[in-house]
């Protein structure tokens, strides 16, 4: 199999170095597609001096053709995609997990995805539809707070496609392997001064079904999405609409064993933004509210976090009705002089909780009276322009959580400082980030439910480095981060209950990048890293972890090409492989397009070892070798109106 990598690797190349010597391209078409190039490239210097930034543009996405999040994460350093228990989209899975710090905050455009009382927006967004998105910035290791306050080692924020851009509709619809089809359109235009974008999708998506104990588990997932976006010079108004059915794979069965496991979601979200660009004035207010509806019954016993240290007997039906909902407000002034910008802003933030129904065949099950958290923050940002080439940063922020339900509040303070060089053939940068963090929600509330212990704040610390030299077609970068851990949160199986771990978890992580343009349309990106996890003390994980990426984007006359192989190896909780995705798009004319894509071709994605334990028995039971991508083909059309 390594033989045929080699082989199937340098007919791609070869292909690519051919191709951009043996077809010409319109004169046209090729002056809007440099002219797309130089607007993405131009977007990506102005991010850069906000963190170590990965951007996927315009292009990128169109060549891809992206159903989904899940398939850009295999492409950022130290990320390895995977899908919960639940077939929730995470990244480095592993079993019973509370994700105590969340590795991945989502926004779009300025709004952070949230499930207040659940986890990060990313299993809410991995698996949907993609269709209405322009492009996505990706950044690692604890940007500027001007990109998101709620600091995470990964931010991902996608920006939606622009009305005054578009001005056209646009219609699709696709089909795929297992009975997966999806239909979408949106329309985008401007009227006396005023843009629209309007969108709307519906999404089958069907999964690859496995067996254990002669019952049917399930990732399938029927979804619907409506997206507005209204922009009037400085005033901007969103509203999104999602609503979806879920088979939540094995769901809260112990011995997977599920008989029934549908999850019913609906998601509103309303905004208004403003922004002055001569002012250096932000501002916006948001609401959004998560409606979800879970209905399983097991044919062994359903687990419930707590029922042993609550006393509950075993029980085999479960029903989760709960409404989430969360206001936010924000401000963000900006003054500059000569050499030097300074921010200053604020935001206030409500989270609610309601639990309309929590029932077993017996009746009710207990809940915690934690159901409110308001979180007030205040924060600065000083950019200083040492000279041409010379950029210092520094950044403050102080958060206060106040929670009801005889929960702790907290006081939370973080800081950033920073140092960019770019010069004409090389560039520097390096940060440094220092912080305390709130548990989610959700472990604060199981927390209350079990105990009345409170837990402490979380410390972490990130230092890191990045090189990148640059020449007339080509970048390379070169970068390394080193995370502290302190007082992080994990589960303690024997108290049952949760606790800070007071000796410091470290995390090394190195990556080597490069990007190769062959012309502005056609490149080579690859990349490869390492990161190694020393837990101590209760957290004794000790892995180490390597994975890499190689991705053509290419374009043969009428033909766009994408081909990309990425590959993972060491994790504890997934089986070493690699996974090869391919599209290729024909377009006729600028209003049509066909295309065919496969993703995980070959079938040797890496795999999840799934353990589920049955609280009364203490018996083990095993799912292993659980591709979170299944080997998917699919066939799509879209047309300009």
């Amino acid at each position: 199999m390594n033989r045929l990598l080699v082989i199937f690797l340098t007919i791609i190349v070869c292909i690519t170095f051919i191709s951009t010597k043996a077809f010409s391209i319109p004169y046209i078409t090729r002056l809007l597609q440099e002219y797309s190039y130089k607007a993405d490239l131009s977007e990506q210097t102005k991010k850069e001096s906000a963190g170590y930034v990965i951007i996927f543009t315009r292009q990128d996405l169109d060549k891809m053709k992206i159903k989904s999040l899940s398939e850009l994460i295999n492409k950022i350093p130290f990320m390895i995609y995977g899908e919960n228990e639940l077939g929730l989209s995470v990244v480095d899975f592993t079993p019973y997990d509370f994700d105590s710090f969340n590795p991945v905050v989502v926004y779009i455009n300025d709004r952070e995805i949230i499930t207040p009382f659940g986890s990060n927006g990313f299993q809410l967004l991995g698996q949907l539809d993609t269709e209405y998105i322009d492009h996505i910035e990706v950044y690692l290791g604890m940007p500027s707070f001007e990109i998101g306050l709620n600091s995470a080692y990964i931010v991902i924020k996608i920006y939606t496609k622009k009305g005054y851009r578009e001005n056209a509709t646009i219609s699709g619809t696709m089909a795929g392997s297992y009975g997966t089809y999806e239909s979408y359109i949106y329309t985008g235009g401007t009227e006396n001064s005023t843009s629209y974008f309007l969108y709307g999708n519906y999404k089958n998506l069907k999964r690859r079904k496995y067996h254990h104990n002669k019952s049917s588990l399930s990732k399938n997932k029927q979804t619907g999405n409506i997206y507005t976006e209204i922009d009037s010079g400085n005033i901007r108004a969103e509203m999104n609409i999602l609503f979806g059915k879920f088979n939540d794979f094995m769901g809260s069965s112990a011995e997977i064993t599920p008989l029934k496991n549908k999850v019913y979601v609906s998601y509103i979200y309303g905004g208004l933004y403003y922004k002055n660009n001569k002012q250096n004035i932000k501002a916006h207010i948001n609401y959004q509210r998560i409606y979800s509806k879970a209905n399983e019954q097991s044919k062994g016993p359903t687990y419930f976090f707590g029922q042993l240290q609550k006393g509950i007997a075993p029980f085999n039906h479960y029903k989760n009705y709960m409404r989430q909902s969360s206001i936010t407000t924000f401000f963000q002034k900006g003054f500059n002089s000569k050499n030097n910008l300074f921010i200053v802003g604020s935001r206030i933030k409500v989270n609610h909780l309601k639990f309309i129904k929590l029932t077993n065949e017996y009746g009710n099950l207990p809940a915690a009276d934690f159901n409110t958290q308001y979180t007030y923050t205040l924060f600065s940002e000083e950019r200083y322009q040492l000279n041409q080439s010379n950029i210092a940063l520094l950044s403050f922020k102080q958060n206060w959580a106040l929670n009801n339900g005889g929960v702790a509040d907290y006081s939370l303070q973080s800081g950033r400082i920073g140092y960019i060089y770019n010069g004409n053939k090389y560039g520097f940068k390096s940060f440094l980030f220092a912080g305390k963090f709130l548990p989610p929600a959700n472990i604060l509330y199981y927390q209350k439910l079990l105990t009345d212990k409170q837990l402490k704040s979380q410390k972490i610390m990130v230092t890191s480095a990045k090189i990148k030299i640059k020449t007339e077609n080509a970048t390379y970068g070169l970068l390394y981060s080193l995370l502290f851990a302190k007082d992080f949160v994990y589960l303690n199986r024997l108290k049952g209950y949760f606790e800070n771990e007071p000796k410091t978890e470290t995390i090394h992580a190195l990556s080597f990048t490069s990007t190769y343009f062959f012309n502005p349309f056609s490149k080579m990106e690859d990349g490869i890293w390492i990161y190694r996890l020393i837990g101590r003390g209760n957290t004794l994980s000790r892995y180490t972890v390597t994975g890499g990426y190689i991705t053509l984007f290419n374009t043969i006359g009428k033909f766009d090409l994408y081909n990309s192989i990425s590959f993972q190896h060491g994790h504890p909780y997934y089986k070493s492989g690699f996974t090869y995705d391919c599209t290729i798009t024909y377009s006729p004319n600028r209003d049509l397009s066909i295309y065919l894509k496969g993703i995980n071709i070959l079938g040797r994605s890496p795999k999840i070892n799934y353990i589920r334990i049955n609280p009364y028995t203490g018996q083990k039971n095993f799912l292993n070798n659980v591709s979170s991508f299944d080997r998917t083909i699919w066939v799509g059309i879209e047309y300009k109106f």
